[in-house]
Protein backbone atom coordinates (compact mmCIF):
# COMPACT_ATOMS: atom_id res chain seq x y z
CA UNK A 1 0.00 0.00 0.00
CA UNK A 2 1.17 3.25 -0.77
CA UNK A 3 2.30 6.15 1.71
CA UNK A 4 -0.11 8.65 0.59
CA UNK A 5 -2.84 6.21 0.98
CA UNK A 6 -1.55 5.21 4.29
CA UNK A 7 -0.88 8.19 5.71
CA UNK A 8 -4.91 9.57 4.46
CA UNK A 9 -6.46 6.19 5.99
CA UNK A 10 -4.86 6.64 8.88
CA UNK A 11 -6.00 10.40 9.31
CA UNK A 12 -9.41 9.44 8.46
CA UNK A 13 -9.51 7.07 11.45
CA UNK A 14 -8.08 10.06 13.89
CA UNK A 15 -10.65 12.48 12.57
CA UNK A 16 -13.68 9.79 13.15
CA UNK A 17 -12.23 8.78 16.38
CA UNK A 18 -11.99 12.52 17.88
CA UNK A 19 -15.02 13.64 16.28
CA UNK A 20 -16.74 10.66 17.90
CA UNK A 21 -15.31 11.11 21.10
CA UNK A 22 -16.43 14.73 20.55
CA UNK A 23 -19.88 13.65 20.21
CA UNK A 24 -20.04 11.24 23.61
CA UNK A 25 -18.27 14.24 25.66
CA UNK A 26 -21.44 16.83 23.67
CA UNK A 27 -24.15 14.01 24.96
CA UNK A 28 -22.47 13.93 28.24
CA UNK A 29 -22.44 18.02 28.82
CA UNK A 30 -26.30 17.85 27.41
CA UNK A 31 -27.14 14.99 30.74
CA UNK A 32 -25.07 16.83 32.93
CA UNK A 33 -26.76 20.24 32.70
CA UNK A 34 -30.47 19.03 32.53
CA UNK A 35 -28.88 17.58 36.09
CA UNK A 36 -27.81 21.42 37.34
CA UNK A 37 -24.44 20.05 37.00
CA UNK A 38 -23.23 23.52 35.05
CA UNK A 39 -19.43 23.15 36.09
CA UNK A 40 -19.05 19.27 35.01
CA UNK A 41 -21.24 20.34 32.15
CA UNK A 42 -18.74 22.78 30.64
CA UNK A 43 -15.98 20.80 31.39
CA UNK A 44 -17.44 18.29 28.96
CA UNK A 45 -18.31 20.67 26.18
CA UNK A 46 -14.40 22.43 26.64
CA UNK A 47 -13.39 18.71 25.94
CA UNK A 48 -15.81 17.81 23.32
CA UNK A 49 -14.13 21.08 21.73
CA UNK A 50 -10.93 20.36 22.21
CA UNK A 51 -11.65 16.59 20.46
CA UNK A 52 -13.67 18.89 17.66
CA UNK A 53 -9.86 20.73 17.00
CA UNK A 54 -8.01 17.50 16.96
CA UNK A 55 -10.09 16.25 14.04
CA UNK A 56 -10.19 19.92 12.40
CA UNK A 57 -6.86 20.04 12.24
CA UNK A 58 -6.49 16.81 11.11
CA UNK A 59 -8.45 17.24 8.14
CA UNK A 60 -7.16 20.65 7.32
CA UNK A 61 -3.56 18.77 6.59
CA UNK A 62 -5.37 16.01 4.46
CA UNK A 63 -7.04 18.77 2.61
CA UNK A 64 -3.74 20.79 2.13
CA UNK A 65 -2.02 17.94 0.73
CA UNK A 66 -2.06 17.56 -2.69
CA UNK A 67 -3.02 13.76 -2.96
CA UNK A 68 -3.36 11.52 -6.40
CA UNK A 69 -5.68 8.82 -5.22
CA UNK A 70 -7.52 8.21 -8.65
CA UNK A 71 -7.46 4.16 -7.88
CA UNK A 72 -8.03 4.08 -4.27
CA UNK A 73 -11.55 4.24 -3.59
CA UNK A 74 -11.49 2.32 -0.60
CA UNK A 75 -9.42 5.63 1.28
CA UNK A 76 -10.97 8.31 -0.33
CA UNK A 77 -14.62 7.09 0.70
CA UNK A 78 -13.12 6.53 4.05
CA UNK A 79 -11.89 10.67 4.22
CA UNK A 80 -15.24 11.37 3.04
CA UNK A 81 -16.81 9.67 5.47
CA UNK A 82 -14.16 11.56 8.05
CA UNK A 83 -15.02 14.95 6.76
CA UNK A 84 -18.67 14.39 7.10
CA UNK A 85 -18.61 12.94 10.60
CA UNK A 86 -16.37 15.81 11.76
CA UNK A 87 -19.18 18.55 10.21
CA UNK A 88 -22.14 16.63 11.82
CA UNK A 89 -20.38 16.45 15.34
CA UNK A 90 -19.15 20.37 14.73
CA UNK A 91 -22.91 21.04 14.35
CA UNK A 92 -23.97 19.17 17.51
CA UNK A 93 -21.34 20.78 19.55
CA UNK A 94 -23.00 24.43 18.80
CA UNK A 95 -26.57 22.78 19.00
CA UNK A 96 -25.33 21.49 22.74
CA UNK A 97 -23.71 24.94 23.78
CA UNK A 98 -27.06 26.82 22.70
CA UNK A 99 -28.87 24.37 24.54
CA UNK A 100 -27.11 24.22 27.67
CA UNK A 101 -27.05 27.95 27.84
CA UNK A 102 -30.83 27.83 27.15
CA UNK A 103 -30.97 25.31 30.25
CA UNK A 104 -28.83 27.53 32.38
CA UNK A 105 -30.96 30.36 31.50
CA UNK A 106 -34.40 28.71 32.51
CA UNK A 107 -33.41 27.01 35.62
CA UNK A 108 -32.09 30.57 36.46
CA UNK A 109 -35.55 32.18 35.76
CA UNK A 110 -37.54 29.59 37.58
CA UNK A 111 -35.25 29.53 40.51
CA UNK A 112 -35.76 33.24 40.56
CA UNK A 113 -39.71 33.14 40.54
CA UNK A 114 -39.39 29.91 42.57
CA UNK A 115 -37.79 32.41 45.81
CA UNK A 116 -40.42 35.28 44.56
CA UNK A 117 -43.20 33.06 45.20
CA UNK A 118 -41.83 31.90 48.50
CA UNK A 119 -40.71 35.56 49.87
CA UNK A 120 -44.89 36.34 49.47
CA UNK A 121 -45.99 32.97 51.39
CA UNK A 122 -43.88 34.17 54.21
Amino acid sequence: MDNEIKNLLKASMKIISSAGDGRNLIQQAIVASSLGKENESQEYLRQANEEIKSAHIEQTKILQTKMSLENEESAKTLFTHAQDTLMTINSEYYLAVNLIQMEVRLSNRIKKIEEELHERDI
